[in-house]
C-alpha cells in the first residue's frame, strides 16, 4: 500500500482517523493503570580487609593508622566473586521466591577503585521492595562466609562486608509503565489505521463499482434509443382495432379511380 495512498485516505475519513488516535490514548492509559508503578531501593557496601592485613601493615610501617579503610584497594578480586555470587541464577531464584515479583541487581562502581558493591531492588510494594534489598545485603556476607569455610580461612585473615549507603525509602518507578503503556497505544494506533485504510479501500472499491453500473445502464439506454427502425412498424402503418389499414384504404382508392376510365371505354 502506498503511503500517499494512506495519508489521503487518513484525511478523508478524519472522523475515523481522529477516533483511531482517541482509541490508542484510552488503550495506553489502561495498561498505563493497570500495570502501576514499581518501587527502587539502593544500596552500597564495601569489603573490609582482614584485620591480619591491617596488624601486618603496622608491624612493617611503624605508626601507621589501624584504619582498615586505608586498604581497600586489594579487595578488588574478592568483590567480583560476591557479584557474580549475587547475579547468580540460584541466588536470583531464592530471594525471588521469599519476595514474589521483587528482582534485585548487584555490580560493582565503575567509578571507582574500591571495592564498592551497589544494589538495587524493584519490586511492586514499597516494603517488598526494603525487604529484598535487606536479603541481598545480608546475602553478601553469607558468601564471603560460605567461600572462606571452604578455604578453612581463620578469623583474623577474614574478608567481611560493611554497609555504605541506603535509600532511606524506596522511590516510585514508572519507567515499566511507561513502557508497555507506549508500547499498547502505538500498537493498538498502528492497528486502527490499517484497518482505517482497509475500510477506506473498500468503500471506495464499493463507490466506483456503483457509478461504474449507472453510467453503463445510461449508455444501453440511449443505444437502444438510437436504434434503427427497421424491422418496426411505422406509426402510420399501425393497426387500429375497428378501422381499415393503411393498405387496405390505398387499394380502396386506386379502385375509385380505375372505375370512370372503365366505364367509358366500355
Amino acid at each position: 500500500m502506498d503511503l500517499s495512498h494512506v495519508f489521503t485516505a487518513l484525511a478523508r475519513r478524519w472522523y475515523l482517523t481522529l477516533l483511531a488516535f482517541v482509541v490508542a490514548g484510552l488503550m495506553g492509559f489502561l495498561v498505563f493503570s493497570a500495570i502501576g508503578p514499581t518501587y527502587v531501593t539502593k544500596a552500597t557496601s564495601t569489603l573490609i580487609p582482614p584485620p591480619a592485613v591491617v596488624a601486618a601493615q603496622q608491624k612493617q610501617n611503624p605508626g601507621t593508622p589501624a584504619n582498615p579503610l586505608l586498604y581497600l584497594g586489594g579487595l578488588s578480586d574478592a568483590r567480583d566473586l560476591v557479584v557474580r555470587d549475587l547475579q547468580s541464577e540460584q541466588v536470583q531464584q531464592a530471594i525471588g521466591e521469599k519476595h514474589p515479583g521483587a528482582t534485585v541487581k548487584a555490580a560493582e562502581d565503575p567509578s571507582s577503585q574500591s571495592p564498592l558493591v551497589l544494589i538495587e531492588s524493584e519490586a511492586k510494594t514499597p516494603e517488598e521492595s526494603q525487604a529484598a534489598l535487606n536479603d541481598t545485603k545480608n546475602q553478601i556476607r553469607t558468601t564471603l562466609k560460605r567461600i572462606q569455610d571452604e578455604l578453612q580461612i581463620t578469623e583474623q585473615n577474614r574478608v567481611s562486608a560493611m554497609d555504605v549507603s541506603a535509600d532511606a525509602s524506596p522511590t516510585v518507578s514508572r519507567r515499566n509503565q511507561t513502557q508497555f503503556a507506549g508500547l499498547a497505544g502505538a500498537g493498538t494506533l498502528v492497528v486502527m489505521l490499517l484497518l482505517l485504510g482497509l475500510v477506506d479501500a473498500a468503500l471506495r472499491g464499493r463507490e466506483q463499482r456503483r457509478h461504474g453500473g449507472d453510467r453503463h445502464g445510461s449508455g444501453d439506454t440511449a443505444e437502444h434509443d438510437a436504434r434503427p427502425l427497421e424491422g418496426r412498424p411505422s406509426r402510420a402503418d399501425a393497426v387500429v382495432p375497428g378501422e381499415p389499414s393503411t393498405g387496405a384504404r390505398r387499394a380502396g382508392d386506386l379502385a375509385d379511380q380505375a372505375e370512370p376510365g372503365s366505364t367509358g371505354r366500355s
